[in-house]
């Protein structure tokens, strides 16, 4: 009797104290958007522990990494990050913003052709009205060298309220 209110007792703790797939979901989050990107990222892989089959939880990961690329600029991040992207592109190649978020890690690694792959598939599968869409894809034709079609680009992204388009107007579109 004595073992079996002790392992009731200790099966109470482990629950109560063991977080929710959508708390660790929620804390990686809250992470992110105060610039924490390792902490964000093991909150992701704790999530991920929890429920191995929301691929929300993979994609946390790829996109703390991405974000702490973008700050570092550190190539050995970006290569994390883009396997990260790329390990979630395996499980569902039009999850969310991924192709957004492969295009920015390809362009930032210098791979233009298959930046503009993967821009050109978030503009089919996202949403159209999204400015960041087009600025993305204006940004990788500037680097293609193709600024006529970067330019409609921009200009459509700035009718849909992108951030950066009326200053790359201003630096291509001359």
């Amino acid at each position: 009797m004595k073992t079996l209110i002790t392992l009731s007792f200790l099966l109470f703790v482990i629950v109560s104290f063991s977080q929710s797939y959508d708390d660790l979901m929620n804390e990686g989050k809250a992470l992110l958007g105060q610039k924490k990107y390792d902490e964000a990222f093991a909150k992701f892989q704790e999530a991920e522990k929890v429920d191995g089959k929301k691929i929300d939880a993979k994609y946390g990961q790829a996109v703390a990494l991405s974000q702490k690329y973008w700050i570092s600029k550190n190539v050995n991040d970006g290569n994390k990050a883009l396997e990260a992207l790329k390990s979630v592109e395996k499980i569902d190649d039009k999850f969310a913003n991924l192709n957004y978020n492969l295009s920015i890690a390809y362009h930032d690694l210098g791979q233009y052709d298959k930046a503009l792959q993967h821009i050109e598939k978030q503009i089919e599968f996202g949403n159209k009205k999204d400015g960041d869409l087009y600025y993305q894809r204006g940004l990788v034709l500037v680097k293609k060298k193709r600024t006529k079609e970067a330019c409609k680009d921009f200009k459509k992204a700035l009718k849909l309220g992108a951030g950066g388009a009326a200053q790359a107007i201003n630096d291509y579109c001359k």
